[in-house]
Parts: structure tokens; C-alpha cells; sequence
């Protein structure tokens, strides 16, 4: 048999003994329990996250499944997943949050649950997973992404399940070899490693279950004295095992046989739990012997798998059945229920911090103690490692009360901040966490001229929105009697007019932070002053500074038509065409600045026609043309360049018709215009007002077009017309009904125009292509355009002059087939 003691376990004990003399190498072993919590009856298992954030932990007495918070040292609150209150496995998978739970129940089902980076916790499916309905699940135990489940079977031996955890719903035996049969009866324990899952079934009998095809091979060693009660995997190579008759051994799944690393020669007497502290290669196997109830600390070999045999330490402890090991720190639990931290770091915990809850400029009292003499620092943020902003350090005594003041300044952000405390003592940090609430008021608004803006019987006030993340609403303040921002500590004026406002004022208008906020106060009335300002309230109901204080006057407004001396109504047409240009205007108006779409259209209907042209038979050449051009417009109608500006305007055309002999056309057009812009206030300065509005037309054209294309194709053609034109217009508020005009104009205008312009023969540059459009559209010719329009519309009017009266310059591309 192989059981027996290693030589190499012993010449590595030889080699740590010679590391112990070193002193300026610190080692990794727990000297003691640092904390510990009374849980409930018992604790029958562990889990800890891959990061170390969390350990998960069985309570028996509910059957709830736990979590430590290993940055501050609480537990959270109760999680019940299995509905026949008995929990037979745990395990944890994720290397950061969210993390998958998963729990094994004694009905046969696996609760899958998602823990948060702040604890908690929600049900991945809507009902768990059955795995085995009726058969107790022993052990769960993740591994290259599939979740392993030992469970009892009818016929004694227990069977290994794999579930494949989906996004909506999991798939369990759905791998050749699975579920596999161990034929062994009995379960302790199990650990997994990237190849195999470990199993101690009680007795000397160990199992290895290869997790790629479902096979199981059992140990082939007759040891009748060995009782294994826990198991402790590093790697694929070695588990480790603990006998109630104080012996250690190593599984070697190589050859299904055990070697003998320690026994009651190295004073163990029932060994109860194990696990390997490994922190940065510096390892110790911790042992829990139920014998004295103390925990035995041995140097560990990782490279050999072997501890030494000599005493590191030995520390009391409540009883302990499971340990799971995180950087620097072993958790354990057993039949008292005590959940115990082991540990050789500082044993740090922040007292309390006060007030809780602050301002900015706030002085902060943080209260704290060690368990151990050195340095301390504590921080804003960042994570253990001590990389958020020092705050405040300086020295403590052992379990003596210190007291750092800090301030909470711009650096703290609205809502939790955390504070890290780290000590160091000889080598070792310790830490503990807390936080403080910060609930700043909202900061102040900041209006402009520019903000407040009037109109007809109105004032609208549009303003940035702060950037707070609590905020809540804001409170706007109207009044027709001045008063300044600052005669106002908290809360401000009642609105003292006697308009009979929409919407009361003061005003609450809900708010999001950073998004602009627009707000109309109506009816009030024209010509008398009101005064305005803005308050910004959080959800904690605090309140920010009050604005600036600005004044605005109502006044009456007109737009361009007004302006203009338009009256609306359609010169020049029969009620009946009129009614129908109307229609017709109201589709194209429909389309407002969706300019493509309406080139479409206009070209819908102009298509049939031109192409029919087209296809008659032609006496000499081309029968047909289209173009289509856009570009500046200039209006010089003052009351349109007041309310609308003088440039920025333009004109979108699509003209077509037939060609008279050579030289000659006759076209018929149809285009669309709009622009936006702001009323004004009808004194003479024309005030710009707050109040928003549109002008927007459609042009119905008729012209004839002399041509001078002499030379057959002739690169360059100039060309000039004369025609009339009938504008159907219309003027009216936009986008907002609260800040834009309440009323609009409709009008029609007749009227001619001249313009000159030249086209320019596309076929010239590339006549294969050309010619290929001509045999399969019927194109004859492409000519890319420009033209100067100048008309004169309204010419029937009292004034002389027209809304639409002015020049134009337009681009684009003309066909003639």
C-alpha cells in the first residue's frame, strides 16, 4: 500500500522550518478566530465568490441561504429558495457580480439566483430547476461552465447530474454519460476541480467522476479505520482528505490511492474540516480538530501537495464541519451555528460614523478600533486595495477607540460614498468599510436674458436643467410686484396678479437632471410687468438657492403675414379652385421639412406624364423634360425677414413639360418652402417674442423657356423664361401649442417671374453611360443646371408688394427624353 508518508512531505517540513527563521518573510497562516457570529442552529455549508467579495452559508435551522460581505463584515439578509425547507449543496459561480447561486434542495430541484455587487439577490428562473424529482440533491458544484449535482436515487447509490444553466431556462442530463451511477452509497462531501469533481462518501471510500464523459472511478485502497468527513481539492491533481482519527491524507486520482501526511503522531486527534490558505503562493493547510475544538495551522508545499509536519499554530474555536479560504482570510461553520472569520491580519471594525448622513462641508466623525497595533488610512472609494482618495491617517493602539475627522467636500458624490479603513501591522493590512450619505441641496438655476421670453397674454421661461442626480422637481415664482432672490431662505412669492392662470403658481414642474426645462405662464395680461424666478427641490424634499430674479411683459404679437398687411384668403382663383389648392397645399404643408419626401411625390405625379411624352414617336429630338433644383432663396418683404431673418431660406422646385421645336418649352412647376422662426411684439421695435411660429408654401408655376441649344450636343446651354406663379401659403404656430401663436393664416398669391440660368451636358463626360441610360430609361439627355429666378407676386395687391416677393438661385439636374 502507498499509505504512508511521503519523504518529500518531510523534506519540505525541513525546508519551511528554515523559512520560519527568516524574519522578514511574513507568512499567510490564520493565528486566530478575528470574528464571529451567532447564525442559527447550524451551518452545514460554504461558498465563496471567485473575487472573494462574498461568502454564502447555509442556515439549517431555515433551511435560508446567507451572505457575508467580506468589504464590511455584515451579513444580509435571509434568502429562502427551497420550498421543502432542506438545503443539501451550495456553490457560487461568477468572478464578479452579478454572481449565479446555485442551491441544492432536498425535493430534487436547484435554485438558480443572482447575487448583486450590493448583496442582493433575485430568482434567475420563475420555479427551480427539478433535477431529480423526489431524490435529495448532496452537492452542487460548478465547473467549466456547467453546474454538477450529486443526488440520491432509489436504488441507494447516489447519481451525478450535469445542468447546462440558460439564459431562460436550464437543460439537465443533456450530455452523453449523464446522469452516471457511483455505486457507492453514502456522501460527506465533494470538490471540484477543472477535470474531475471529488467525492468522500464516508468510510475510506473516495470517488473521482470525470466531468467531460460522466465516468466514475472509486478508490481502490482498503483503509477500515479511516472515516473521511470533508475533502479539499487545489488542482486536478490531489485531494485532500480529514479523518475523525486525526489523520490527513492525499487522494492521488491518478492511481485511485492515498497517501498518509499526517496523523495523531503530529497531535491530531479528530479531524473535523480542512482547507489550503494560499495567499500570493504562501500557503498553510488548515485543519479543525473537534478533539480539543481548536484549529491547527501546518505549512503547506504547494509545488509537492505535502504540509509539514510541524505546528504553525493552534487557536480554541466553536465547532467547525466546513472552511472556505479567500485572500488572507478562512471562514467556517458548524453544528453551534457560529459563522468564524480565522485570520492573522489586524482585525479592524469602524464604530460608527456620525453624522450618517451629511452636506457638503459637513465634518464627518469616524470612529474606530484594531485588534492590533499599526498604521491606519482611511479612504474615499476605490476598492481594499487602497486605491480611492486618502482622506485622513496617522497611528492607533490595540483595541483602543480612534477617531478620524474628515469633510465632506466636492470629492464626495450626491448618495452613498464608501469609506475604506486599512490598517497595517508588520507586513499585514486589515480593513473594515462604511459609508456616508450625502444629500446635498440642489444647486441653483441660473437664468439669462435669453430665458425668459414673452408673448400674447403669455411669458415662457426655458432654462438649462441642473445636473443633481436626486432631483426632483423645480418650483417656478410669478409675480406682478418685484422681490429679490434673496429676501427668500426657503420656499418663495405667491403669485399676487389677478389673471386667473392655468396651472397655479407657484408652479411645480417634474424634472430629470440635465434636461432643458421650457415653461408658459398663461393668461396674464398684456403690457404689465411680471417677475419670475426658479427654485430646484431633490427627493429628499431639500431646496435649492433661489434664481435670479427677472422681469418680462407681456405683449401683443403678429407674425410676417400681419406684419406684411396680409389678410389671407386666395387672389385670383374661383372658390372652387381655391378650395382645391387649398387641399392640395395642405398635403404638401403636411410634409413640413420632410423635403425628400416631397420631392418624391412631386415627382409621382409628374413621372406619367413625362414618360408617355417620351414614348410618342419623337419628330427631331427630345418631346419631354423634368428638373428638379433647390437652393437660396431671398425674400425682401420686410415683414418675413423681421420675423423669419434674411437668410438662411430655402427652395426646393420640380419643374416639367413639353418641348416646342428646338429652341422652346412650356413647363409647369410646383415647390415647397417653410421657414421657422419667433413672433414679434407689434410696437416698433418689433421685439422678438417667445412664441414660436411657421410660415410655409407651396408654388404652382407655368413659364415658357427659350433654350439656345444650337450645336447637337451642346455642352453648354444657356436658357431663360417668363411665367406665372400662384403661392399657396399658410403661417401659424409650431411645435409647441403652450409657447406658439393661437391663430394662423391661409392665403393664395398670384403673380410672374423671369429667370436666366445655363445647363451644363452630362453625357459629354461619359457617353458608354449615357447611352446606356437612353436604351433603357429613354434619357436622351442629362444636364446638371443652375438658374437665377427673380418674381413678383401679389400683383393685384393694394401695397405692391407680395410675402413672397424676391430671388432665388437654385441647383440640380434636368432630363430630357
Amino acid at each position: 500500500m502507498n499509505a504512508t508518508r511521503a519523504l518529500a512531505g518531510r523534506a519540505a517540513t525541513l525546508l519551511s522550518a528554515v523559512i520560519l527563521c527568516a524574519p522578514s518573510v511574513t507568512r499567510a497562516e490564520p493565528t486566530r478566530v478575528a470574528w464571529s457570529s451567532a447564525e442559527g442552529t447550524s451551518i452545514p455549508d460554504l461558498a465563496v465568490t471567485d473575487d472573494g467579495r462574498y461568502v454564502a452559508f447555509i442556515e439549517d435551522g431555515s433551511a435560508n441561504v446567507r451572505f457575508l460581505d467580506l468589504g464590511d463584515w455584515e451579513i444580509g439578509a435571509d434568502t429562502s429558495v427551497c420550498t421543502d425547507s432542506t438545503v443539501g449543496g451550495l456553490a457560487i459561480a461568477g468572478e464578479s457580480a452579478p454572481y449565479e447561486v446555485y442551491v441544492g434542495c432536498g425535493d430534487g430541484t436547484l435554485a438558480v439566483i443572482e447575487l448583486d455587487e450590493f448583496g442582493e439577490t433575485t430568482a434567475l428562473y420563475d420555479e427551480n430547476v427539478t433535477v431529480d424529482e423526489g431524490q435529495a440533491i448532496l452537492a452542487v458544484e460548478p465547473a467549466e461552465g456547467l453546474v454538477y449535482v450529486i443526488a440520491e436515487s432509489e436504488d441507494g447509490d447516489n447519481q451525478a447530474h450535469v445542468v447546462e444553466i440558460g439564459s431562460d431556462s436550464a437543460t439537465v442530463d443533456g450530455d452523453d454519460g449523464y446522469p452516471s451511477t457511483f455505486g457507492v452509497s453514502g456522501f460527506e462531501d465533494s470538490h471540484a476541480s477543472s477535470t474531475y469533481i471529488f467525492v468522500a462518501h464516508g468510510g475510506d471510500e473516495v470517488s473521482k467522476l470525470e466531468l467531460s464523459s460522466g465516468s466514475i472511478s472509486n478508490s481502490t485502497e482498503n483503509l477500515a479505520s479511516r472515516d473521511f468527513v470533508d475533502m479539499y481539492a487545489i488542482n486536478a491533481s490531489a485531494a485532500f482528505l480529514a479523518d475523525t482519527d486525526g489523520g490527513i491524507l492525499r487522494y492521488n486520482p491518478s492511481g485511485n490511492d492515498f497517501y498518509i501526511l499526517l496523523d495523531s503522531e503530529d497531535g491530531l486527534e479528530s479531524n473535523q474540516a480542512l482547507a489550503i490558505s494560499d495567499t500570493d503562493g504562501d500557503a498553510a493547510l488548515v485543519v479543525y480538530d473537534a478533539g480539543p475544538s481548536e484549529v491547527v495551522i501546518f505549512d503547506f508545499d504547494t509545488g509537492s501537495l505535502t504540509p509539514g509536519d510541524t505546528e504553525l499554530q493552534r487557536f480554541e474555536a466553536a465547532d467547525i464541519a466546513e472552511l472556505v479560504t479567500t485572500s488572507g482570510y478562512v471562514v467556517g461553520g458548524g453544528s453551534t451555528g457560529e459563522l468564524q472569520v480565522l485570520t492573522d491580519r489586524p482585525w479592524v471594525e469602524i464604530e460608527d460614523v456620525d453624522p450618517s448622513s451629511a452636506v457638503s462641508g459637513d465634518s464627518v466623525s469616524v470612529q474606530f478600533s484594531s485588534d492590533t497595533s499599526g498604521d491606519w488610512e482611511l479612504y474615499l472609494g476605490g476598492t481594499v486595495s487602497g486605491d480611492g482618495d486618502l482622506l485622513a491617517s496617522g497611528e492607533l493602539e490595540a483595541d483602543e477607540l480612534t477617531q478620524a475627522s474628515i469633510t465632506v467636500s466636492s470629492s464626495f458624490a450626491e448618495g452613498v460614498n464608501k469609506l475604506w479603513l486599512l490598517v497595517s501591522s508588520s507586513g499585514l493590512v486589515g480593513h473594515d468599510r462604511d459609508s456616508v450619505s450625502v444629500d446635498n441641496p440642489p444647486g441653483a438655476v441660473t437664468l439669462s436674458a435669453e430665458d425668459v421670453g414673452f408673448g400674447n397674454q403669455q411669458i415662457t421661461v426655458s432654462f438649462e436643467g441642473i445636473e443633481d442626480a436626486d432631483l426632483d422637481h423645480y418650483t417656478l415664482y410669478c409675480t406682478t410686484s418685484e422681490f429679490d432672490a434673496g429676501d427668500y431662505e426657503t420656499g418663495g412669492p405667491e403669485f399676487d396678479g389677478d389673471d386667473e392662470v392655468e396651472d397655479e403658481l407657484p408652479r411645480e414642474v417634474s424634472a430629470e437632471p440635465g434636461a432643458d426645462v421650457t415653461v408658459t405662464i398663461l393668461p396674464l395680461t398684456n403690457d404689465v410687468t411680471y417677475y419670475v424666478a426658479v427654485r430646484a427641490y431633490d427627493e429628499g424634499g431639500q431646496e435649492g438657492e433661489m434664481s435670479n430674479v427677472l422681469s418680462a411683459m407681456p405683449q401683443e404679437t403678429v407674425g410676417a403675414a400681419e406684419l406684411a398687411g396680409e389678410q389671407g384668403g386666395y387672389c385670383g382663383t374661383r372658390a372652387r379652385a381655391g378650395v382645391l389648392a387649398v387641399a392640395l397645399g395642405a398635403v404638401l404643408l403636411g410634409l413640413r421639412r420632410r423635403r425628400s419626401g416631397l420631392a418624391v411625390l412631386l415627382a409621382l405625379l409628374w413621372a406619367p406624364g413625362v414618360l408617355a411624352a417620351a414614348d410618342e414617336e419623337r419628330p427631331e429630338r427630345e418631346r419631354a423634360n423634368v428638373e428638379l433644383r433647390y437652393g437660396p432663396y431671398f425674400p425682401t418683404n420686410e415683414g418675413v425677414t423681421t420675423v423669419y431673418g434674411s437668410s438662411g431660406h430655402q427652395l426646393l422646385l420640380l419643374e416639367g413639360g413639353a418641348k416646342l421645336g428646338r429652341f422652346f418649352e412650356v413647363d409647369l412647376g410646383a415647390g415647397f418652402y417653410q421657414e421657422l422662426g419667433t413672433l414679434v411684439s407689434v410696437d416698433d421695435d418689433h421685439s422678438s417674442a417667445a412664441e414660436h411660429t411657421m410660415l410655409t408654401a407651396m408654388p404652382l408655376t407655368g413659364s415658357l423657356a427659350l433654350r439656345l441649344d444650337i450645336v447637337e450636343e451642346q455642352i453648354l446651354v444657356p436658357h431663360g423664361s417668363m411665367g406665372m406663379d400662384y403661392w399657396l401659403w399658410r403661417e401659424n404656430w409650431y411645435v409647441n401649442d403652450a409657447v406658439g401663436g393661437d391663430s394662423e393664416l391661409v392665403g393664395g398669391e398670384l403673380g410672374w417671374h423671369w429667370s436666366a440660368g445655363l445647363a451644363l451636358l452630362l453625357d459629354r463626360f461619359d457617353a458608354g453611360h449615357a447611352s446606356k441610360l437612353e436604351n433603357s430609361t429613354g434619357i436622351d439627355d442629362t444636364y446638371l443646371v443652375a438658374e437665377f429666378r427673380q418674381q413678383r407676386l401679389g400683383m393685384w395687391g393694394s401695397d405692391g408688394q407680395s410675402l413672397f416677393d424676391g430671388s432665388m438661385v437654385t441647383i440640380g439636374l434636368k432630363l430630357d427624353m
